[in-house]
């Protein structure tokens, strides 16, 4: 709900500021706002949680060796020796570099790309809700249907076309395709958006099996 509150309360469209993230008085009240904001929501998650220690279990069989340089590259290479480690980490490096990169352009290609307003970005995480509540049912359906690397990869190549099909279809430009700023465009946005939620979660929930299985 912080990007729509913020759009609505701190970056309101005007004739002087269009788009209206070129405001830079809203920043500081906005910036307070998203602090304030945080703390609230590590402070509900420490309450909410912290009656969960007593019943963690206890480490056994951990070393006793101090903790230095020649351990940390020790370590590092052991666990680069096995394949399948090697797979999943330069595999998470390469979606998080997407990731990053993906939200640093996203501000430039909502207003400069597809031609949206704040008051239409607002709309946006509506799809995101949904796909992020859908994503909890769906994850271990697929892993308990097809296995772990199967969804892996098969979540993996429906994000990628999801979120490239509109870019193509605006740059090719074809009659039937939504002008930019328009309703029809934002709807397929929010659609595009709620399915890239949906299997996000499912994509790092299971590499993060994946990597338990190694490390087990």
């Amino acid at each position: 709900m912080f990007v729509p509150l913020s759009y609505h309360f701190f970056f309101p469209t005007t004739e002087e500021f269009n788009p209206a993230l070129l405001n830079q008085e809203a920043y500081s009240s906005w910036a307070i706002f998203g602090g304030a904001l945080m703390i609230l929501t590590i402070a509900i998650c420490v309450t909410g949680t912290r009656h969960e220690i007593p019943r963690l279990r206890e480490q056994h069989g951990i070393s006793s060796e101090k903790f230095g340089v020649r351990r940390l590259f020790t370590e590092l290479f052991d666990a680069f020796r096995n394949k399948s480690f090697q797979a999943l980490f330069f595999g998470m490096m390469l979606s998080m570099m997407i990731i990053s990169i993906e939200a640093v352009f996203t501000p430039y290609m909502n207003f400069h790309f597809w031609g949206m307003t704040t008051e239409q970005l607002k709309y946006l995480p509506i799809g995101m809700l949904v796909g992020l509540c859908l994503s909890v049912v769906l994850a271990p359906v697929l892993t308990r249907k097809f296995d772990k690397r199967p969804t892996l990869l098969g979540c993996a190549v429906v994000t990628i076309l999801n979120i490239n099909a509109p870019i193509v279809l605006m740059l090719l430009d074809p009659p039937w395709f939504p002008e930019p700023g328009s309703t029809s465009l934002l709807i397929i946005l929010i659609f595009t958006n709620g399915i890239t939620t949906l299997l996000a979660p499912v994509i790092f929930a299971t590499i993060n099996s994946m990597f338990a299985d190694i490390a087990d």
